[in-house]
C-alpha cells in the first residue's frame, strides 16, 4: 500500500454531531465519502415530517431584485407556510443579514397590514435592526423600487440599422423570465436579409427548442434564409426542414435541423406558426390560437428540452408581449392553481415597456386566462 494513503474510518454521524462531520471533512480535505449504510434501515422511521425548500436565485449580494419577482415570489413561499401555520419560517442568505431581513420585514409588513389595515416600513425596519445588526443593510434594500439602467434601456442608435422597423430602439436584455425560468423566453423580431444568419446562431447558442412566429412569415423577404422548404445555408449553419404538419387550420407547425458545419454540432427547432394573426392587427380574432399556440409550446419544449422559447414579430413587442403574458398566467394556474394577471403583465413592463400597451390587448390577455 502506497505510504501516502489515507483512510479515515467513522461512524455515521449522530444528530448532533452532523456539524462535527462536516468540519472534519473540511479540515482532512475529504474529496471522496464512502457510504456502507442505507438512510433507512431495519424498516425504522422514527419520525417522518415534510419540509418546503424554496431558493430564489435571481438576487445577489451586491444588487437588488425587481419587486414583482420578489413578491411572487413570497406570496408561492407564504402559501406553502399557511399551510402549516405553527410551523417556523426558517429565512437565511450567505450572512444573515440585508436580503434576509428585506424578505423577513416583508413578511412582517404583510401580515401587519392585513391585520390593521396600514403599515409604517420605518418603525419596522428599526425593531429589526435593534433585535439584529445589519438586517438591512443600505438605503437600496429599504426602497426597492423598479430601476431601468442604462444597459436596460433600449437608448442607443448604435444597432438601428439592423431592425426592420426604424423606430424601434435595439434591445439587449432579450431574455423574459417565465414563472418557473428567469430566462425561460426570448422575445425577438423577425430577422432581415443581413441578421438571418444571427437568429439562426442565437437559437444553437441558446438551444431553443420552440420558435413561435406571431405573424405569417410570407410576409418576410428573409424567411426562406432561415425557414426554408427544404435547404438553406447559412456560413457556418446548414438548415433542413425535417417535417411540416397543420396544428389547426391556423396554426402551422414545421422542424428544422440545425448544423454547424464548424463543429458539426447539431439542434432541432420547432417553429410555430399563426396565419391567421395580421401584422395589422395588435390582437388576433379568437383568443383560442393563442391558448393553443402556448400549449403546443409547452409540450414541446417539455419534450425537447429547458431551453428558452423564442418569440417573434416584427417589432420584437407587439404581439411578443400578449404571448408572453398568456404563456406566464397559464404557467402560474399550473403551478399556484390561481393567477394573478396584473402582476405578470406588470412584470413584462418592467423587461419591456413597449408590450401590451393597450387596453385591448390586456382584454385579450383576460380572456384568455378566462378560458383556461
Amino acid at each position: 500500500m502506497a505510504e501516502d494513503f489515507r483512510c479515515i474510518a467513522s461512524q455515521g454521524p449522530l444528530e448532533g454531531t452532523v456539524a462535527d462531520h462536516w468540519t472534519m471533512i473540511w479540515q482532512e480535505r475529504v474529496s471522496v465519502v464512502v457510504m456502507l449504510t442505507n438512510l433507512m434501515e431495519d424498516d425504522t422511521t422514527k419520525e417522518c415530517r415534510l419540509l418546503c425548500h424554496f431558493q430564489f436565485t435571481r438576487w445577489t449580494d451586491r444588487a437588488i431584485p425587481y419587486p414583482s419577482e420578489l413578491v411572487q415570489f413570497y406570496r408561492t413561499v407564504r402559501r406553502a407556510h399557511d399551510s402549516q401555520p405553527k410551523s417556523t419560517l426558517l429565512v437565511h442568505c450567505s450572512d444573515g443579514g440585508g436580503r434576509t431581513g428585506i424578505f423577513i420585514a416583508l413578511d412582517k409588513l404583510h401580515r401587519a397590514g392585513r391585520r390593521n389595515g396600514k403599515v409604517n416600513v420605518a418603525k419596522c425596519l428599526t425593531e429589526m435592526c435593534e433585535q439584529r445588526m445589519n438586517i438591512v443593510e443600505n438605503v437600496e434594500l429599504m426602497s426597492v423600487k423598479p430601476i431601468y439602467e442604462d444597459s436596460i434601456k433600449s437608448t442607443g442608435h448604435a444597432n438601428i440599422g439592423l431592425n426592420l422597423l426604424p423606430s424601434v430602439l435595439p434591445v439587449f436584455d432579450f431574455f423574459c423570465q417565465t414563472i418557473t425560468d428567469y430566462r425561460g423566453l426570448i422575445a425577438a423580431q423577425y430577422p432581415g436579409d443581413s441578421t438571418a444568419g444571427s437568429l439562426v446562431r442565437l437559437l444553437m447558442e441558446q438551444r431553443s427548442p420552440v420558435v413561435v412566429t406571431i405573424h405569417p412569415l410570407i410576409e418576410l423577404h428573409s424567411t426562406p434564409l432561415w425557414y426554408p422548404e427544404v435547404s438553406s445555408e447559412l456560413s457556418p449553419f446548414k438548415i433542413q426542414r425535417i417535417s411540416s404538419s397543420n396544428v389547426t387550420d391556423e396554426i402551422q407547425q414545421a422542424a428544422l435541423l440545425i448544423e454547424n458545419t464548424q463543429n458539426h454540432e447539431s439542434h432541432r427547432v420547432h417553429v410555430l406558426e399563426i396565419m391567421s394573426w395580421s401584422a395589422k392587427n395588435i390582437i388576433p380574432g379568437d383568443t383560442g390560437i393563442v391558448a393553443t399556440v402556448v400549449k403546443e409550446a409547452r409540450d414541446i419544449r417539455a419534450q425537447e428540452g429547458n431551453g428558452p422559447i423564442t418569440v417573434m414579430s416584427f417589432d420584437g413587442a407587439a404581439g411578443c408581449g400578449v404571448f408572453i403574458a398568456a404563456y406566464n398566467a397559464t404557467e402560474q394556474l399550473a403551478v399556484d392553481g390561481a393567477v394573478n394577471l396584473f402582476s405578470v403583465v406588470h412584470d413584462i413592463h418592467i423587461r419591456r415597456p413597449e408590450m401590451i400597451t393597450t387596453m385591448d390587448e390586456y382584454e385579450f390577455c383576460y380572456r384568455v386566462v378566462a378560458g383556461l
